[in-house]
C-alpha cells in the first residue's frame, strides 16, 4: 500500500479559451512569443516529500492528484496538459502522461510504475527518487511548466523492452547454468499483437532442448513435435529440439497455427563485440568500454560504470557500421541515430537486442 496522503484541493480552475478583443488586450500569448518553457504554472497539489510503495494489486488506485493554476491564456489552440515523470538526476527525457484537458488529474499507481519502467527502473522493490511536474502545451510552439515535485517511490517493476507488447518466454538447456528458468530467460514478442511471436535465441550446443511459456512460470507451457528445427506446438507437449550450427537463430512461434520454426540470424551478440562509447564514458570517444553478454537471458550488461555529464552510444566491432542511439529519449534504440545524453553518476546499463524488431536499453542509477 502507498502511504496515505490526502490533499485538500483548494482551487480547481476550469480550462478553456477566453475571448479577446480586436486590440488583443488582456493576458493573451500569441503563438511564437519568445516566452516558452517558463515556470509559470502554479502547482496546488501534490507536495514534495511524499514516500510511496507501489503494488501491482493496487495498480488501479490513485497514486496522486495533480491540480494547478494557469495564467497562460492564449488566443491560439489547442491547449493540453501533461504530467511529466522522471528519475531525479537521471539525465533522461521525462515520460509524459496525458494529454489532459481538465483537472484535477488522477495518476494511478500503475501509470506511475509504467512510466518508471520506461525510465529503466525495471526491478521489483527498487527504491528511487523521482520528480514530477505539470507541462502546458499551447498552439504549435508554446510550452510552460510547473515547479518540480520530489518523491520517493518503491516500484513493482516490469518489462521495459515490451510495454504493451504481448510477450512469451523461452526457457531451455541453451541458457547455460542455471538452465530451464522461465523467470530469467529469452523473450519473444508479437509486435503486431497478431499471435505471431519472434525473438533471438543463442544456442551454445549443436543439440539443445527448449520450451515456450506464456508467462515467467511453467503454468502454461508449449512443447510439441519437431523435425528440422520446425514443427507443431502442443500445450504441455514434449521438449522442442534445436539441431544445427552453434550460434544465433530467430524463433517464430505462430500461436494461431500452433507452429514453430528456427531460422539462422544474420546478427548475434556473441559474434559482435558490443561496447559503450562516448565523452561521458571513461574512454571518451577514443576507447570502448566492453559490455558482457549474458547467455542465460540474452542481455548485454555493464554494471557500476561511472559516467560524467555528456553523451553515450552503443556500437559493435570497434567501428561505426553498426551503432545505436536514442533520438526520442524513450529507451528504444535506432540504428545510427542521435547520441544519448546522460548526467554524471554511477549506473547499471543493459542493452537488449533480443527483439528482432525493437532494440532497447536501460540505464539505472546505482544508489
Amino acid at each position: 500500500m502507498k502511504k496515505n496522503i490526502t490533499y485538500i484541493l483548494l482551487a480547481v480552475l476550469g480550462l478553456g479559451f477566453a475571448a479577446c478583443s480586436d486590440e488583443n488586450d488582456g493576458p493573451f500569448l500569441k503563438d511564437g512569443d519568445d516566452v516558452t518553457n517558463e515556470t509559470s504554472l502554479g502547482l496546488i497539489a501534490p507536495e514534495s516529500g511524499g514516500s510511496y510503495i507501489l503494488t501491482e494489486e493496487s495498480a488501479d488506485k490513485v497514486w496522486e492528484y495533480f491540480s494547478w493554476t494557469s495564467p497562460n491564456d492564449v488566443e491560439i489552440g489547442p491547449m493540453s496538459y501533461y504530467v511529466e515523470v522522471n528519475v531525479a538526476d537521471g539525465g533522461l527525457e521525462p515520460i509524459q502522461l496525458g494529454p489532459y484537458t481538465s483537472q484535477p488529474v488522477e495518476v494511478t499507481e500503475g501509470e506511475l510504475n509504467e512510466a518508471l519502467v520506461q525510465l529503466g527502473i525495471v526491478e521489483a522493490n527498487t527504491k528511487v527518487d523521482i520528480t514530477t511536474q505539470v507541462r502546458q502545451i499551447v498552439g504549435t510552439a508554446l510550452s510552460y511548466h510547473s515547479a518540480e515535485v520530489t518523491s520517493s517511490v518503491i516500484v513493482y517493476g516490469g518489462s521495459v523492452e515490451a510495454p504493451g507488447i504481448p510477450t512469451m518466454y523461452v526457457p531451455g538447456g541453451f541458457q547455460g547454468d542455471p538452465s530451464w528458468t522461465p523467470d530469467n530467460t529469452y523473450e519473444i514478442y508479437s509486435m503486431n499483437d497478431d499471435g505471431v511471436f519472434k525473438g533471438y535465441l543463442n544456442f551454445i550446443n549443436e543439440t539443445d532442448e527448449f520450451k515456450i511459456t506464456a508467462d515467467k512460470n511453467w503454468d502454461k507451457n508449449y512443447g510439441g513435435i519437431w523435425s528440422g528445427n520446425a514443427g507443431t506446438l502442443v500445450e504441455n507437449g514434449d521438449n522442442l529440439v534445436f539441431e544445427g550450427t552453434i550460434g544465433a537463430y530467430i524463433l517464430t512461434a505462430d500461436m494461431n497455427e500452433m507452429t514453430w520454426k528456427l531460422e539462422a540470424a544474420e546478427w548475434e551478440a556473441t559474434a559482435n563485440t558490443w561496447v559503450l562509447i562516448g565523452d561521458a564514458t571513461p574512454g571518451a570517444w577514443d576507447y570502448d568500454t566492453d559490455m558482457e553478454f549474458i547467455q542465460q537471458n540474452g542481455l548485454l550488461v555493464l554494471n557500476n560504470i561511472t559516467l560524467t555529464d555528456g553523451f553515450i552510444k552503443f556500437r559493435a566491432n570497434d567501428g561505426w557500421d553498426l551503432n545505436y542511439g536514442d533520438p526520442d529519449g524513450d529507451l528504444i534504440l535506432e540504428k545510427g541515430s542521435d547520441n544519448i545524453p546522460v548526467t554524471a553518476g554511477t549506473y547499471n546499463i543493459t542493452l537488449n537486442l533480443r527483439n528482432p524488431d525493437q532494440a532497447t536499453y536501460t540505464i539505472t542509477p546505482v544508489e
